[in-house]
């Protein structure tokens, strides 16, 4: 009988711990299935919260010059009557709050104050730059550029960040050109791209600053008439390569015009406009001449200027 008692409690044993096995089994397998559906749920399902709120919002939101000469925002929806009306890309909150990295990620997404003061500049000094050569530093989403196409002038437009021309840059010239563009993405192993068009042409260069002048010369794409930027005067070991480009790239009666604030909070070195002013016109090896021609203090505990760096006459 003990036998009989040991074989039936080993069978009993062995039928529970493969029933176990089993449930173990099914219970991974399910755990798997369902976070396998959850990843591509919240991948790919439109549903998702956070896709939602991009994907279903408007892909675009315009900007205008109001009556009041400030510029305003709308939806693509509305209709406005302005002398001026540009239309951007939304871009994910998230990469708007991107933090910056010197020389790899240097804020593209995010468009800047002084980007408007330049664009209100432009505008109100009726800059005549039809078939004129202009070369924009840092153009991020390319606003400004944009302004001088309409006003059919010859862009080069040059970024740092691949990912802001690709996912912004571009977007916006075929938007507010009202072309389709044949490349819609500059490759990966690609720093240069040039836009033919019946309408317009423009060229885009994906390299830092201290690279640009090589590019520029290769391309055959100097002189300019004008060279503008935004918001690229935040560190005072930039300002040697900018007047570097500017000396070699700007014709002799050509003008640069920079929008920067006179001071930013952040940079321990104290760059913004009061400072390149004075290292500009200090520095007997360019011989440029460097002033502030707009400047706005307007609810704000610093300015925003416009800077104009001509070559310095001769005497």
């Amino acid at each position: 009988m003990k036998i009989f008692g040991k074989i039936v409690t080993l069978f009993i044993y062995l039928k529970i711990r493969n029933f176990v096995r089993c449930d173990n089994k099914w219970v991974q397998n399910v755990a798997e299935e369902r976070g396998n559906i959850k990843k591509k749920y919240a991948d790919h399902n439109p549903l998702n919260i956070s896709n939602m709120m991009f994907h279903h919002r408007k892909m675009y939101e315009v900007y205008y010059l109001n009556e009041k000469e400030q510029f305003q925002k709308t939806t693509e929806e509305k209709k406005v009557e302005s002398s001026l009306i540009l239309k951007n890309r939304c871009v994910h909150e998230k990469k708007k709050k991107k933090l910056v990295v010197e020389n790899i990620y240097e804020g593209g997404y995010t468009i800047w104050e002084c980007t408007w003061e330049m664009l209100k500049f432009l505008h109100r000094e009726k800059f005549n730059f039809k078939n004129k050569n202009i070369l924009e530093l840092g153009c991020a989403h390319g606003l400004v550029g944009i302004k001088i196409l309409l006003d059919k002038g010859n862009v080069v437009f040059q970024e740092l960040n691949k990912e802001v021309i690709n996912d912004v840059l571009l977007p916006n010239i075929e938007k507010n050109m009202n072309k389709n563009l044949k490349k819609k993405k500059l490759q990966d192993k690609k720093t240069f791209m040039k836009i033919n068009n019946e309408d317009f042409n423009c060229f885009i260069i994906n390299k830092p600053w201290n690279k640009l002048n090589k590019t520029l010369k290769k391309k055959e794409l100097k002189p300019f008439d004008f060279i503008l930027g935004n918001e690229i005067l935040y560190r005072k070991e930039n300002y040697l390569s900018i007047l570097k480009i500017l000396k070699r790239n700007l014709k002799e009666n050509g003008k640069a015009y920079f929008g920067t604030k006179s001071y930013y909070f952040g940079f321990e070195d104290g760059a913004g406009s009061n400072s390149f002013l004075d290292y500009v016109n200090k520095n007997k090896r360019f011989k440029f001449t460097a002033r502030v021609v707009q400047t706005d203090t307007e609810k704000s505990v610093y300015s925003k200027d416009i800077i104009e760096i001509t070559f310095a006459k001769k005497n």
